[in-house]
């Protein structure tokens, strides 16, 4: 056994927990204290009408430096000191016991469940919105156009790289829809099974170019690129017959057919063309009717028996109320608890959901926010 050597090792180790004593306490006392906070925060979550009592005596910060050299590891003495000037030091660092961490969470505005705070983003307008509410609204933002940009309260929120919470394909399809909303005239491949929106950039002397499936598309026509003059095409016309038996409209900025099933009048296209659907013109320009009463009361008998209410009694008359003349710009949604189904997306929410006072429509936070985004 060599005697001196273990003399060196065991002065070396005591003479560094002598010179760290002061901040081993400083550790010791900071872990008490997290476990005492930890053990309070549970305490009121589960009762939060409960008083707390006096925090107890911090025992740790009560003891000297001298009480923790106590517990240090002495040097031998019947060793002389000189025999270990020549001998290699090491040190060895004292670690804290474990102790369980407390970890900080936020509510999410969307889906009301909490989750660490480092998953929570924070929109411009100072709302809380989880990573999986955040993607979810950005994905249906890029496929419904009047949702794009996705916004919270009428703010937009950063899609970009400076936002770590997004996924980088998503930045990118997020970027490609960007440029197609963005795109006043828009041309699409002409393949069936492509249909993929084709960039301005590659678009020449009349022929669209798909990045896609490299189908060339005419301009004039929309059909397969082809030699000579265009001719009408059968599918298109056979649309247009289509529209004209149903009564649909047609957007005159971006050519889709938009069909209306319920509500008044005024049509705002996913491209944010605003018009009347009775004759077609740019809204406020004409003098059509605002709605139908007949469109009211069977978009309200929808309502009814989708909620399944008991029979009541019949109602006192009373003059019909367009719809949105009492939601201008959905802000006077009432909330109501309890489990309920979203009118719009189909979602079961679980602890509440938006209903309007008027009409008895029912919204998800995530669907009201984006109706007051379209209104905004």
């Amino acid at each position: 056994m060599d005697e001196p050597n273990d003399h060196a090792i065991a002065l070396s180790m005591a003479q560094a927990v002598e010179a760290d004593a002061e901040l081993i306490a400083t550790l010791i006392r900071e872990e008490e204290q997290a476990r005492r906070d930890f053990e309070l925060a549970r305490q009121l979550e589960q009762n939060p009408d409960a008083i707390p009592e006096t925090a107890p005596r911090d025992d740790v910060s009560q003891r000297d430096e001298g009480e923790i050299q106590g517990e240090e590891i002495q040097p031998e003495e019947t060793q002389e000191e000189g025999d270990a000037d020549d001998q290699p030091e090491t040190t060895q660092v004292a670690s804290p016991a474990p102790s369980e961490l407390y970890v900080e969470t936020k509510e999410c505005l969307y889906c009301s469940d909490e989750f660490p705070i480092d998953m929570i983003f924070e929109a411009p307008c100072f709302h809380a919105m989880c990573q999986p509410c955040l993607i979810r609204s950005i994905r249906t933002a890029i496929k419904d156009e009047s949702l794009f940009p996705p916004k919270c309260c009428g703010q937009a929120i950063p899609v970009d790289t400076t936002n770590t919470f997004i996924p980088e394909e998503l930045l990118t399809e997020c970027d490609n829809k960007r440029e197609e909303y963005e795109t006043t005239n828009r041309t699409y491949c002409s393949d069936k099974a492509c249909s993929e929106f084709i960039p301005l950039r590659t678009i020449e002397a009349g022929i669209a170019r798909c990045t896609r499936c490299e189908t060339r598309t005419c301009l004039n026509c929309l059909s397969e690129a082809h030699e000579g003059t265009c001719t009408d095409d059968p599918e298109s016309q056979r649309v247009i017959r289509l529209a004209e038996e149903h009564g649909w409209r047609r957007c005159e900025q971006c050519k889709n057919m938009v069909e209306l099933t319920h509500g008044c009048f005024h049509i705002s296209c996913r491209c944010g063309h605003q018009f009347c659907y009775l004759c077609g013109r740019q809204w406020k320009t004409c003098n059509c009717p605002q709605w139908d009463e007949r469109r009211l009361m069977a978009r309200a008998g929808e309502l009814a028996a989708a909620r399944a209410r008991a029979p009541v009694p019949a109602p006192v008359a009373r003059p019909v109320q367009p719809v949105g003349c009492r939601h201008r710009n959905y802000r006077p949604f009432d909330r109501v608890e309890g489990e309920d189904e979203c009118n719009d997306c189909g979602s079961e929410m679980r602890q509440y959901i938006f209903s309007c006072p008027n009409c008895e429509l029912v919204l998800c936070r995530r669907c009201l926010e984006a109706r007051r985004n379209q209104r905004g």
